[in-house]
């Protein structure tokens, strides 16, 4: 069924959804904030000299051995003292110093010698106690150093889901700081983090542990590597379909976070590459059966603000569908089924899924020869 062509734009999400955590991350997280509490000693409370961290200069070879001595002695007792309250003292005394308007050679000096530490005390091994990693992986959601992106790659795949999800966080800060305007992270560290983090989504089990990592991955894609990311949020369609109550809002923001880059990027000379659109087709068709299906089934029982999101997601997946179908081969848009803004608004999601199918039919026939089997919303 033949449509005219519309702008493809694409509607926000403004519903505002707490995520879930498991119970372990809500356990280890309340017993963090308690033992916070304890004061910790006159000397570590009074932190480094504000000339340190506030001078505009490069520090000098005295102020980098008074940091460093500064983050040795702390990240020594955060990573190797079975204490709860000394490792929380450590903690809160390490972030302390990047809330007194640390300036530029500070931040990076510092960073770099408390991911060094880290690294020389083996903070993050999985062989260390759970209340060290965790309260460690804590202070590097605060750093400002490249050098820290291998450390939390190796986090994402730990056996505990609080180590995964506040590595994510992590991930999710360094990939979003600048420093003097600059990101913070280079292509090397950003390739470092993007690979751990897109195989992490494929094999992890705890929603709230996967949106960090989404949001993460997200920070860090371009058109160069947005393939990455749509064949990494593709695999949460099957767990979506396991749990229909499952919050969208997650995959639906970064989703469009990184639709919105690529079709900047496509008005200018810049259209993204075959196998980056037949991903977006894939991954929208996907999310638009998904969608349909759970609404059809399901719309009695969701959560409102599932539900709201939900139908959201499908009409920006019948947006991005229309938008990558048309960038691969412009002929067909003359063939596009109609598009669902009347169904959607009125409930109508068994016409909506025939309309799917009509996409099912295009895809997977001459010109674009998607596998069936490779669209099949059951399977990552």
């Amino acid at each position: 069924m033949s449509t005219p062509s519309r702008p493809c734009t694409l509607a926000n999400s403004t519903t505002q959804t707490r995520p879930t955590m498991s119970r372990s991350i809500f356990r280890v997280a309340m017993c963090l904030i308690i033992a916070g509490l304890v004061s910790v000693s006159a000397a570590r409370a009074q932190g480094l000299a504000s000339e340190i961290v506030e001078s505009a200069a490069q520090l000098d070879s005295a102020q980098r051995s008074q940091v460093d001595g500064f983050v040795q002695s702390l990240v020594t007792t955060l990573t190797t003292s079975d204490d709860d309250q000394a490792i929380a003292g450590a903690r809160r005394s390490l972030i302390a110093e990047f809330s007194k308007n640390p300036k530029e050679p500070f931040l990076r000096a510092y960073s770099n010698a408390i991911v060094n530490q880290v690294v020389a005390q083996r903070g993050l091994e999985s062989d260390r106690n759970p209340v060290n990693r965790l309260n460690t992986l804590i202070v590097l959601n605060e750093v400002y150093s490249p050098m820290a992106a291998g450390p939390i790659a190796t986090v994402l795949s730990s056996n505990s889901p609080a180590d995964r999800y506040w590595a994510g966080r992590a991930a999710n800060n360094l990939a979003t700081r600048k420093i003097a305007g600059n990101p913070v992270l280079a292509k090397e560290e950003s390739t470092t983090l993007d690979q751990a983090l897109a195989q992490a989504i494929a094999h992890e089990s705890q929603h709230a542990v996967r949106a960090q990592m989404l949001k993460a991955l997200a920070s860090l894609t371009n058109a160069g590597n947005a393939k990455l990311f749509m064949d990494a949020i593709s695999t949460t369609v099957p767990r979506h379909l396991e749990d229909p109550a499952l919050p969208m809002q997650t995959e639906m923001d970064t989703f469009l976070k990184v639709i919105q880059e690529l079709i900047r990027n496509a008005q200018g000379t810049n259209k993204p590459q075959i196998d980056v659109l037949r991903s977006v087709a894939r991954t929208s068709w996907r999310f638009y059966e998904l969608t349909a299906t759970l609404l059809r089934d399901h719309s009695q029982t969701l959560p409102p603000n599932t539900a709201t999101d939900l139908t959201k997601m499908l009409r920006n997946c019948d947006t991005t569908l229309r938008w990558s179908v048309k960038e691969i081969e412009p002929k067909l848009e003359k063939d596009f089924p109609a598009v669902i803004d009347n169904e959607a608004a009125s409930g109508q999601w068994a016409l909506v899924l025939v309309r799917s199918a009509n996409w099912l039919d295009m895809l997977t026939k001459p010109p674009l020869n998607f596998a069936s089997d490779n669209l099949d919303i059951k399977k990552p």
